[in-house]
């Protein structure tokens, strides 16, 4: 018998949704659409994490980091030195 490696991480509908903080039909309607990848298991979905993972950085917003808002402290790059 040949074996096999299943590599992708797979997670349900729900557990997507707990992951992302979202409705479990909002997760179904985002499949529906063909907004979300998913994987049709018999008559169960699965999602792969890696989709999920791209589906998030593909909607995120906001401009570039700067040296200001990605330091924790709050002091600025100016004020680094001091």
């Amino acid at each position: 018998m040949t074996e096999v490696s299943l590599t992708v991480q797979l997670v349900t509908p729900e557990e997507a949704a707990k992951l992302l903080r979202v409705a479990t039909v909002t997760i179904y309607s985002w499949i529906r659409r063909g907004r979300l990848p998913a994987y049709q298991l018999g008559r169960a979905k699965r999602l792969a994490l890696s989709d999920l993972e791209a589906f998030v950085k593909s909607h995120r917003v906001g401009g570039r980091m700067t040296a200001f808002n990605a330091d924790p402290a709050g002091k600025g790059a100016a004020n680094a030195s001091s």
